[in-house]
């Protein structure tokens, strides 16, 4: 019965075993790498936890833009990435990247090789894209922009207009204590602007004075927008 037993073995189960073992060796390798994916993905999580926009109106109708994005890395992060829309204006010159270290702004080298200080910075559709190397690992760390767009400025017969999505829908997480300020050329009143804003209805918007104007928002859900519409005189 025993020889019986063992040829049957050899025979029939012998064949099958060494197809489908295999297999479930792959598979087992399959979700150990799977796993280990997913759970490296869930370790790496961050959000915004400050973003700061200066604006600054030149009578030329251009205007220098600086953008502080605060980032609070959980995990190893090699970089970020910033995308900035062009549309309504005429380009996009004097960009610089910074990075903010011990209270100082280091400067970022636009450059192809993609090596820790280093940036990438790619054009197209009225679009352009930062990509930053700097290696993060469970801090805050905060990533500087400052650019100029041409002609961002609006003239009609009575009123000048800047009308601007500061912070697009592109973002896929939260962020935290957003404040925008806009500073107009001197010559204007207090009385002679106009601010309105389009976003969140925690949103914040005032004219401090004939050439400041703020926004803020306390907490920005993901993928919505921050828009910033200011008039003023066409004399500016």
């Amino acid at each position: 019965m025993n020889i019986r037993i063992n040829d049957y073995f050899k025979l029939k189960l012998m064949p099958i075993l060494t197809r489908v073992l295999p297999l479930i060796l792959l598979l087992y390798i399959l979700i150990l790498i799977f796993s280990n994916t997913v759970n490296a993905a869930e370790d790496r999580v961050y959000h915004i936890s400050g973003y700061n926009i200066n604006i600054n109106i030149n009578t030329d109708g251009s205007t220098d833009i600086e953008e502080y994005i605060t980032y609070s890395f959980s995990g190893k992060f090699n970089g970020v990435t910033f995308d900035l829309d062009l549309s309504g204006t005429k380009g996009i010159g004097n960009s610089e990247v910074f990075i903010l270290k011990q209270g100082q702004q280091v400067p970022v080298e636009k450059s192809n090789s993609e090596k820790p200080g280093t940036y990438l910075y790619t054009s197209g559709n009225e679009k352009v894209n930062f990509k930053v190397f700097e290696p993060s690992e469970n801090e805050e760390k905060t990533f500087i922009y400052k650019y100029t767009l041409f002609d961002a400025v609006t003239r009609y017969k009575d009123i000048a207009e800047f009308n601007r999505k500061m912070i697009g829908t592109g973002w896929e997480v939260q962020i935290e204590n957003v404040f925008i300020k806009a500073t107009l050329p001197d010559g204007a009143s207090k009385d002679d602007i106009r601010v309105f804003a389009h976003g969140p209805l925690t949103g914040v918007s005032q004219i401090i004075d004939h050439k400041t104007i703020e926004f803020s928002v306390p907490l920005l859900p993901p993928e919505t927008f921050v828009e910033t519409r200011i008039l003023f005189p066409t004399s500016l």
